[in-house]
């Protein structure tokens, strides 16, 4: 029966939804709603001083909580726990697969309600796109911390679900400050997509074991909304 448990979850057995994981991501979702309402929201950071200021608020935010439950709590190893490690070679499949699958959609996306041209974005906005260090927080925190801690009491898909309706529920408070609450429809459509890409993003970690490749198929998904769609 413990083996069985063990296989299902792929790394632990079953356990107790521990209360401290509550406590860090109501934390963390207070904490953000609290920056985004008193420090201001842009859409995208840029290279200045400022921008690298608000990198290093997000990365307390989220990564700090997230360091200090594993370090206290767990008694772990972040690296581990994360999956901060090499992918298994054998699932690399998952990154060409998925990665055409996303390119595929954009196009399809910029065909159906885009220009059908690329959108004209200055070389700076593109690099700080794909080396932006909040993909890797984002990843670290709903997919490395809450996919993990989730998985450990609940089977992989819920566990995966769960995590990636938070994932888009954290949008959330920059889309109110950017005025995106005037357009229901369109907000349903982006929680949805994000939410999708959620699960897209955990598929890519179970399947590797490993944080890298879900953080790669972020950062393209992110250099894909900007080159072809214009966001």
């Amino acid at each position: 029966m413990a083996e069985a448990t063990t296989e299902r979850n792929g790394m632990w057995p079953a356990r107790r939804f521990p209360f401290g994981v509550l406590l860090v991501v109501l934390f963390t979702f207070v904490a953000w709603s609290l920056r985004v309402a008193f420090v201001g929201y842009d859409a995208l950071s840029d290279l200045t001083l400022a921008g690298l200021a608000n990198e290093a608020l997000r990365a307390v935010i989220f990564v700090g909580p997230v360091l200090l439950y594993l370090r206290y709590v767990e008694k772990t190893r972040a690296t581990r726990f994360l999956r901060l490690v090499a992918p298994s070679r054998d699932a690399l499949w998952v990154l060409p697969l998925a990665g055409a699958a996303f390119v595929a959609w954009y196009l399809l996306l910029n065909e159906v309600i885009g220009d059908r041209s690329m959108a004209d974005v200055a070389f700076a906005v593109v690099l700080f796109t794909v080396l932006s260090p909040t993909t890797l927080i984002e990843e670290v925190y709903f997919r490395g911390f809450l996919l993990n801690k989730f998985w450990q009491a609940m089977g992989f898909w819920r566990a995966n679900a769960a995590s990636s309706a938070l994932f888009a529920l954290i949008h959330f408070p920059g889309w109110f400050a950017l005025g995106r609450f005037a357009t229901p429809p369109q907000l349903a459509v982006d929680a949805l997509g994000i939410f999708a890409f959620g699960l897209v993003f955990g598929w890519a970690m179970k399947k590797t074991s490993s944080l890298w490749p879900a953080y790669i198929l972020h950062a393209l998904n992110n250099l894909l909304v900007v080159t072809v769609i214009g966001v």
